[in-house]
């Protein structure tokens, strides 16, 4: 049996940015928290409503969740985490290994004595987090690595709230630094003021801290608008995403005509029904991928657990309807020529004839009446199709199949957010995509591990060998096997045509030697001789005989032609062949990147390199989406 798809879980990403101490005095920290409180609050209220109006798109049998993302910096960060609702989820972005962080709360004096010793603080506080991200050590300035963890949690967050003094950034890494690239990315900030009495306001701009007339109080209203346009989803993305949802397990295709057209001509392989991949076969090619992955604090286990169940069922469901929608069109085709072989039938002398009057308007009923049975049955085809929209389910299914086997390497690095996914959308509605994957990222986090050397090492391998090298392969296999497909087609069209006009040139050669021996002869002697008329009158019965065949054949054939045509230009098999050598080419140079990359292990580059592997196989889905998207299924007319 195949997965099922899964309802996601409701869940909000909220990031935390913020002064110091030396900024939050006593009466200052205590301001903040109160807004604190009053801002979580909002938040988690909007979660709830927004699960209460969406109940339907979400698992019921658990609540929401929030994962509150810190650096957890003295000041805001901790307060933050101190003031956020028990309910919630804290993953902690540190900026350097855990040892070195500690460091950080480490007062020394002139000689170098420690005056203040704080990491039993510290440790208290981060003993709040479910998940620590730790950043590895570079030779980078302080401020360059607390900006590389603003980063990373930036790229996780669907809203910011920093307790800020609103004074331009004077140093990279810093809060109103953070605040700007969050506003730059499009996150909503919640700016609750660290020098001044104000109620929190969601700022546009970093010029918004300065002006003079308040904006409104965001916890009466713009809070809630926040999460909402965060989790919304438009009402005809929703009944998409709930027909994906409630789709059926999908262990079998009985939809095998394409199937049969690739075999061609070995139809001793046709099969009756597509055995479609479940969760065991899914798991099984995963495995080499799992094994090689590091662990990340559970996180693989997550992966396998919850990624990898929810890209079996998208796989399972995109497998069924690309070859329902593949065989519909084949079918169409096939059953238009038959068609027009049932109308052609009653042209050959065949079955009773005129002088049974009876019979022969019975044997006519019956080739009228197999036709017409064979033109509703593509009138048929066609509308389940369109009604049962396996075009539009194909596309969309595997676009979020691809997508989320992306996930596998990208969120490892915690650069799933940052990559930007392709335009996917088959038609208007198909935006639930996007929302679903948006929905499965919120819900896998990060992983909890330190991302040094050694892990960056084994994502590398995992993704090098699992993914890069799976899909060379791939590509290789698909690109043959299309381009044979194509060529195939091509040539049996040609054959039609040319067969086609074969009989015709012989019909016309005969017909010159009937016209030779009939008057030609006569023309030229002057004498009419019994044994040429004899060979004429045999020629003309001979051509006479053979009108009917010739009609039939010279009709039927080019059918044929024009049908194999037709399903050549719907598959356009040489486009996406194409398409998967260029992507198979693109990878094989892509290859000889990790070796570079496995020599000289930064955390930056490693997500790099595997943002630019997502890059390319999403440019290959793109493709032939693109390749495919007008190519609805409609009558072969």
């Amino acid at each position: 049996m195949s997965a099922v798809p899964q309802w996601p879980q409701l869940t909000l990403a909220v990031g935390i940015t913020g002064h110091k101490p030396d900024k939050l005095a006593d009466e200052a920290a205590q301001r903040a928290e109160r807004h604190l409180v009053e801002v979580f609050s909002a938040i988690d209220a909007a979660c709830l409503a927004r699960h209460t109006q969406d109940r339907r798109l979400y698992v019921e049998t658990t609540p929401h969740r929030v994962r509150l993302f810190s650096c957890f910096a003295e000041g805001a960060d901790r307060i933050a985490v101190k003031a956020r609702p028990r309910n919630w989820d804290v993953t902690a972005v540190l900026p350097f290994p855990r040892r070195r962080y500690e460091e950080d709360f480490i007062s020394r004096g002139e000689t170098g004595e420690i005056t203040s010793d704080r990491r039993l603080e510290f440790a208290a506080a981060l003993s709040e987090a479910t998940v620590v991200v730790e950043l590895e050590e570079t030779h980078d300035a302080p401020p360059a690595a607390y900006a590389r963890a603003g980063g990373l949690m930036l790229r996780q967050i669907d809203i910011l709230v920093a307790v800020w003094d609103g004074a331009p950034a004077t140093k990279k890494g810093g809060t109103a630094d953070i605040v700007a690239h969050a506003l730059d990315a499009g996150i909503p900030v919640v700016w609750i003021a660290s020098n001044r009495e104000q109620a929190p306001w969601i700022i546009a701009h970093v010029s918004d801290a300065t002006r003079e007339v308040p904006l409104a109080d965001a916890s009466k209203g713009p809070i809630a608008e926040a999460v909402d346009a965060a989790l919304a989803i438009s009402p005809l993305a929703a009944e998409r995403l709930e027909d994906f949802l409630v789709e059926p397990s999908r262990s079998e295709c009985i939809w095998t005509a394409y199937d049969a057209l690739t075999k061609l001509p070995r139809f001793w392989e046709w099969r009756r029904y597509l055995a479609i991949d479940g969760l065991p076969e899914i798991r099984k090619h995963w495995r080499g991928f799992l094994d090689e992955a590091p662990e990340g604090g559970g996180f693989r286990a997550q992966i396998e657990d919850l990624l990898l169940s929810r890209f079996a069922a998208a796989d399972a469901q995109a497998t069924y309807f690309v070859n329902a929608y593949r065989s519909a069109y084949v079918l169409c085709y096939v059953l238009a020529v038959l068609a027009i072989a049932f109308s052609l039938i009653g042209v050959l002398p065949i079955g009773p004839q005129e002088e049974h009057a009876e019979a022969a308007l019975v044997f006519k009923a019956i080739l009228v009446s197999c036709e017409f049975v064979l033109i509703a049955a593509i009138i048929s085809l066609v509308h389940f199709g369109h009604k049962g929209r396996w075009h539009e389910r194909w596309l969309d299914y595997r676009a979020l199949a691809e997508m989320l086997r992306h996930l596998r390497f990208l969120a490892p690095v915690g650069e799933s957010a940052n990559h930007q996914f392709p335009r996917h959308a088959s038609e208007r509605g198909s935006e639930w995509v996007l929302w679903y994957l948006r929905a499965t990222i919120r819900e896998l986090g990060c992983p909890n591990a330190l991302l040094d050397a050694s892990y960056q090492r084994q994502i590398l391998r995992a993704t090098e060998r699992a993914e890069i090298d799976g899909q060379i392969a791939w590509h290789g296999d698909n690109s043959r096997r299309l381009t044979h497909l194509h060529h195939q087609l091509l040539h049996i069209g040609d054959y039609c045509f040319a067969a086609t006009a074969a009989l015709l040139f012989l019909f016309m050669l005969g017909f010159v030697g009937w016209l030779g021996l009939r008057f030609g002869i006569e023309w030229v002697t002057g004498v009419q001789t019994p044994r040429f008329l004899e060979r004429a009158k045999f020629v003309r019965q001979i051509l006479h005989g053979a009108k009917p065949f010739l009609i039939v054949l010279a009709a039927l054939l080019p059918a044929i032609g024009a049908a194999v045509s037709g399903i050549r230009f719907t598959g356009d098999f040489e486009g996406y062949a194409d398409r998967s050598t260029q992507t198979a080419s693109e990878l094989d140079d892509l290859k000889s990147g990790y070796e570079r990359e496995i020599e000289r292990l930064e955390l930056d580059k490693t997500a790099t390199i595997l943002i630019e592997t997502a890059r390319v196989m999403s440019e290959d889905i793109d493709g032939w989406q693109s390749l495919y998207t007008r190519k609805r299924l409609a009558l072969p007319a």
